[in-house]
């Protein structure tokens, strides 16, 4: 039987009361998400908290909620009186779940105000916020995008990634059309060695391309649409030249601003989300990691087991609208990756084409090449959907660009997936429906120069496709308004980061972690190399047995 609204079941009282606190924070967060009980609920909660539908429902029960009342004004969680006698966790409690962004006090160190949110995603949320008058750099007021990472250290694999895009954020923050990273936080007072959330704090951009491509009141002309392709490229130049690769370029997370001056269509671009990329340069050191030897006690280090990254790049990368014929044939090498981002440029700007008017009508814009699944990359529910197969994401692409050639079928290395291509071909599914011309029929007659960029990008052969200096040095741009001085940037050096292609254990990955939050939290670093500060980690550290499972949360 459940237990009445507002009172704690039996089963929940008798639990620890750190506990009750973990497991109310985590179901607050998602009935903030959800606003009513869902599967994803059930299952997140099954996952965190190991409780059974049941136990979810009683707890539902218990903390008084109702379906979509997960509002900011929501009281049901207690009056001021109420949250005044609580204990200080309780209160942390009840402000993180009265404000949809769950952010805990202490990680903002009173330097930033949270506004709302205005994202979320699987990695955790996206929430606009403002500095504070406590900021050590940024004016009172500033907007920033503050972005959570939850159990970082959940994965190793997810855990390196957050290393990669920390270091290559920190890396490109030179450039004006990538997204700038501005600090990182992690709980006070510092537990270095059971944090398991990060709030990145980026610069913030208003508007998202993919919003403006679904909204039918927006059009680019040319010279807009040149504009954003401009800076696009020479974001990704000045990524290639240091070699980095972003490998998830898409509308959504290509951000926008418009000039301050009314009379002018200009817009200001900014590339975001750089969650998948990587740097694509071999290494064969092994990386010096300042953490380690804060955090470890002498010799306990070599006791650690080591985890071997292969040297092999991931296959299943790019969202799969975006994603390059040589990724869904499984023919990705490394030193090719430049090139699947070049691909991934052209289906951008095949979208922006239609937003100029006269090669489509607003209503009718729709995703470029929007196939159903990927062959071996997809997992296999996706194959068969009702009467009819849906296409796959390399018929979408035959049958928008044509066949592909024999020389290029024949260098198809899978066995399965070159009979496949033929079969599309012997079918009659791999066959040109529409030309270009009659796709974008304002831009064939008025600037045939764009279509020709846009099919040089698209090329089949990685090895044919333009780089981005080709792109850059196409006549198309020749007109462009983007000041050369500001955006055409080359990286000093090729950049290797010695953390890849090598043996690393958790708690390894967590101290480059670390190492990436103390570069813009310098004044931590000095506290924690004091004397008296490495006593009270030691005396933390005393009955702590250092295993990768108990380091990394």
């Amino acid at each position: 039987m459940a237990a009445p609204k507002g009172v704690a079941p039996q089963w929940f009282s008798a639990l620890p009361e750190d506990k009750q606190q973990e497991a109310k924070g985590h179901f607050l967060q998602l009935w903030k998400e959800h606003g009513r009980l869902n599967s994803d609920v059930y299952t997140n909660m099954k996952k965190l908290c190991n409780f059974e539908n049941k136990h979810v429902k009683d707890l539902k029960n218990y903390l008084n909620l109702n379906d979509d009342e997960s509002d900011d004004d929501d009281d049901s969680f207690g009056s001021e009186s109420d949250s005044e006698e609580a204990p200080k966790q309780q209160r942390d409690l009840l402000k993180m779940s009265k404000h949809q962004s769950k952010f805990p006090v202490s990680y903002l160190e009173g330097q930033y105000i949270i506004d709302k949110i205005v994202g979320k995603g699987a990695f955790g949320i996206v929430a606009l916020a403002k500095a504070t008058k406590n900021h050590p750099f940024l004016p009172v007021g500033y907007p920033v995008a503050i972005k959570v990472l939850n159990n970082v250290f959940d994965s190793a694999v997810g855990a390196k990634r957050i290393v990669r895009e920390l270091r290559i954020l920190r890396y490109m923050r030179d450039h004006p059309a990538v997204c700038k990273i501005l600090d990182v936080k992690i709980p006070q007072p510092l537990n270095l060695l059971k944090f398991n959330k990060i709030l990145m704090v980026l610069e913030f951009c208003p508007k998202e391309l993919a919003k403006e491509f679904s909204d039918p009141k927006v059009v680019y002309d040319e010279t807009q649409v040149k504009i954003v392709m401009h800076q696009l490229l020479y974001a990704l130049k000045y990524m290639h030249t240091a070699n980095f690769v972003h490998r998830d370029l898409k509308p959504q997370n290509i951000m926008l601003k418009k000039s301050k001056d009314k009379d002018s269509n200009y817009l200001n671009l900014k590339l975001i989300d750089l969650g998948l990329a990587r740097c694509i340069t071999f290494n064969r050191s092994r990386p010096a990691i300042w953490a380690e030897d804060q955090v470890s006690k002498p010799g306990e280090k070599k006791q650690i087991q080591q985890l071997a990254f292969r040297a092999k790049v991931t296959t299943h990368v790019v969202t799969r609208y975006y994603r390059a014929p040589e990724i869904s044939l499984l023919q990705m090498k490394r030193e090719g990756l430049p090139a699947v981002d070049v691909w991934s440029v052209g289906c951008i700007f095949g979208e922006l084409l239609q937003m100029v008017p006269g090669n489509r009508r607003p209503e009718k814009r729709q995703i470029l090449l929007k196939g159903a699944y990927d062959l071996k990359l997809s997992p296999q529910r996706y194959y068969y959907k009702g009467p009819r197969i849906p296409p796959t994401q390399l018929e979408v692409v035959f049958k928008f660009l044509g066949s592909p050639d024999k020389s290029f079928i024949q260098k198809i290395e899978d066995p399965e997936l070159q009979k496949m291509v033929l079969g599309m071909i012997r079918d009659g599914k791999a066959q040109q429906q529409i030309t270009l011309q009659e796709q974008f029929p304002h831009t064939a007659k008025a600037s045939p120069l764009a279509l020709d960029l846009f099919q040089k990008l698209l090329r089949y052969d990685a090895k044919k496709r333009l780089t981005v200096q080709e792109a850059l040095d196409h006549p198309w741009f020749e007109d462009s308004p983007v000041d050369e001085e500001i955006y055409d940037l080359e990286y000093p050096q090729k950049v290797r980061f010695t953390f890849e292609d090598v043996t690393l254990s958790r708690h390894q990955i967590r101290c480059l972690v670390i190492d990436e939050v103390f570069k813009f939290n310098p004044h931590w670093k000095e506290g924690v190399e004091t004397a008296n500060d490495l006593q009270k980690m030691q005396k933390d550290l005393k009955d702590i047995k250092l295993e990768p499972s108990k380091l990394c949360g």
